[in-house]
C-alpha cells in the first residue's frame, strides 16, 4: 500500500546497533573558547510571531542540541560539561532505533535505558556484538538502510553506497511502549488518533563511506564514526557486512513544539555537509562556484566539460550498474532565510572548538505550519525543500504534506506525523544468507516509511 501524499512513498528506515566507539579524529578544543549562542538545552516554543526567519533560527537551536556531547551512561541527556564539536557521542547517537523496539516476534521491548538490538548474520561473523547492558560510551553503530523515499538508492562519487540511520527520543518512545504499539495486537486495540506530546522528536541521517586514501583536507569536514555498515543484496551482489569509517553527509531532524497559542506543531528542520553537491541553478542543471577547490561527494566536477552528457539524479534502480556514481544536483534551492543564517552559526561552531566538524555543516531549511489554522497541514512554509541526500530524486517534496499522511499499520488512524508505528510486525529484520529480503525494516505491508 503505497500512502497518499508521500512523494511516491516514503523513506524506510534504518537500524542502530549501539557498542563502544573510538574518539572522534578531529583535533581537541583549546582550553579557553568562546561559544556564544550555543546551548545544549533544547528549545520548546517558538516566537509569539513565528516566521521563517526564527523558525530557521529555531532549527539550528535543534542541530546544535541535539549534536552536543551526550552524558556517558545516559540515553537522551547532553553532557553539560562539554560543547558541540568535542569527541564524544552526541545526543541523537543515544536515543533509541527502531529495531530496538519493534522486535520481529512482537515481543515487548526493553526499556529505554537498555541497549540491545537483531543484528544481521553478516555483522556477527565481522565481529560485532548485542548486549543488554548501557555502555558508557557509544559508537559502533549499525547502519543497513540503503532505500530513499522515492527512486531507490544513491551512490557516492566512490561507487558506495550511501547509507541511513533513523533513531527518536524517549517522548516516542513511551507512548509507544506505554500503549503497546510495539507489535501489531497493540495496534489492533487503538481507539483513536495517536497524540505526542511537545518536545516529541525524530531524527534521520545520512552517511558516506569513506575512503582509505582519502585526503585529510577532506575527511576532516565531516562528523565521522566507525561502524558496522550492512549492504542488503542487490542484483547479483550478496548482502555485505563490514566495519568501516564512515561520513555524515545528511541529517533530518522532526521535532514537535508548543505554538503561542499554545496548540503543537511540528517543524522539521533539514541540513547537509557542504561539499555534496554544487549549488542550485535549476532542477535541471547544476550551478557552480569557482571557490570551491575540494572534490563533492555526490558531483562530479566533470558533468561541467562541454559533452559530457551527465544524466543528474539517476538512481541504481533506474538501470544503472550497481557502482555507478549518481550525478546528483540540488532541485531545490536553499531557503533564503537559512541562506543568511548558515555563516553565523557556522562560525559559532567554528569559534567554539578547534577543527569542530559541525562548520562544515549547512541547514538547507526549517519547515514550519506558518498558519496552523489552515487546516489539515497549516500552510507550511517554505512550501517545498529537498535534502539531496535523502530526496535525491524529488524535484518538489514537501516534509509536512508526507508527514500528515502517517497512519498505523493497519491504516487506520493518523499516528502524528510519525512513521514509526507502522514499523510493528512479525517479519525478520533480517533474511538468513541466501534468502530474499523483502525490508530491511519490519513492515507487514509493501508501503515504505518516512521519519
Amino acid at each position: 500500500m503505497r500512502l497518499p501524499l508521500c512523494i511516491a512513498g516514503s523513506l524506510m528506515f534504518t537500524a542502530l546497533l549501539l557498542g563502544i566507539a573510538p574518539a572522534n579524529s578531529y583535533a581537541k578544543p583549546p582550553h579557553k573558547r568562546t561559544h556564544t549562542g550555543l546551548s545544549y538545552q533544547l528549545p520548546t516554543a517558538l516566537d509569539n510571531q513565528p516566521n521563517q526567519q526564527t523558525a530557521d533560527a529555531f532549527g539550528w537551536q535543534i542541530f546544535t542540541a541535539l549534536n552536543w556531547p551526550a552524558q556517558p551512561g545516559a540515553r537522551g541527556v547532553p553532557d553539560k560539561t562539554k560543547v558541540i564539536g568535542e569527541p564524544g557521542t552526541v545526543v541523537w547517537e543515544t536515543w533509541k532505533a527502531p529495531n530496538e523496539v519493534f522486535y520481529p516476534d512482537g515481543s515487548k521491548p526493553p526499556s529505554w535505558e537498555t541497549y540491545g538490538t537483531p543484528i544481521p548474520e553478516q555483522c556477527e561473523k565481522s565481529g560485532s556484538s548485542t548486549g543488554n547492558a548501557s555502555p558508557t560510551v557509544l559508537s559502533d553503530t549499525l547502519v543497513n538502510r540503503t532505500s530513499q523515499a522515492a527512486g531507490g538508492s544513491l551512490t557516492d562519487q566512490h561507487g558506495q553506497i550511501v547509507h541511513y540511520q533513523i533513531t527518536f527520543n524517549r517522548p516516542v518512545f513511551d507512548l509507544i511502549y506505554e500503549n503497546g504499539y510495539y507489535n501489531i495486537a497493540g495496534q489492533n486495540a487503538m481507539s483513536g488518533p495517536v497524540n505526542f506530546a511537545a518536545g516529541a522528536g525524530e531524527m534521520k541521517a545520512a552517511w558516506r563511506i569513506l575512503q582509505p586514501n582519502e585526503p585529510e583536507a577532506v575527511k576532516r569536514r565531516f562528523f565521522r564514526r566507525k561502524m558496522y555498515v550492512y549492504t542488503p543484496a542487490m542484483g547479483q551482489t550478496p548482502a555485505t557486512c563490514k566495519y568501516q569509517e564512515v561520513a555524515l553527509i545528511g541529517l533530518h531532524f522532526n521535532w514537535k513544539v508548543t505554538y503561542p497559542d499554545n496548540s503543537t506543531q511540528w517543524i522539521m528542520a533539514t541540513f547537509e555537509q557542504v561539499d555534496n553537491v554544487p549549488p542550485f541553478k535549476s532542477s535541471f542543471e547544476p550551478g557552480k562556484n569557482p571557490g570551491h577547490l575540494l572534490p563533492y561527494s555526490l558531483f562530479s566536477k566533470r558533468c561541467y566539460k562541454p559533452g559530457a552528457n551527465c544524466e543528474y539524479n539517476q538512481s541504481t534502480e533506474q538501470g544503472r550498474p550497481v557502482g555507478t556514481p549518481t550525478e546528483a544536483i540540488r532541485t531545490v534551492a536553499i531557503e533564503a532565510d537559512a541562506k543568511k543564517l548558515n555563516p553565523v552559526w557556522q562560525k559559532r561552531f567554528r569559534q567554539a572548538v578547534a577543527g569542530n566538524p559541525w562548520q562544515y555543516y549547512q541547514m538547507i531549511t526549517t519547515q514550519y505550519p506558518s498558519d496552523p489554522s489552515q487546516k489539515p497541514i497549516g500552510a507550511p512554509s517554505p512550501a517545498y525543500s529537498a535534502n539531496t541526500t535523502m530526496e535525491t530524486y524529488v524535484r518538489q517534496s514537501s516534509c509536512l504534506n508526507c508527514h500528515y499522511t502517517a497512519r498505523d499499520i493497519n491504516a487506520k488512524y493518523s499516528t502524528d506525523y510519525s512513521f514509526m508505528l507502522a514499523q510493528a510486525c512479525p517479519q525478520p529484520l533480517f533474511p538468513p544468507s541466501g534468502g530474499a529480503q523483502t525490508s530491511a525494516v519490519c513492515t507487514r505491508q509493501s508501503s515504505s516509511q518516512k521519519p
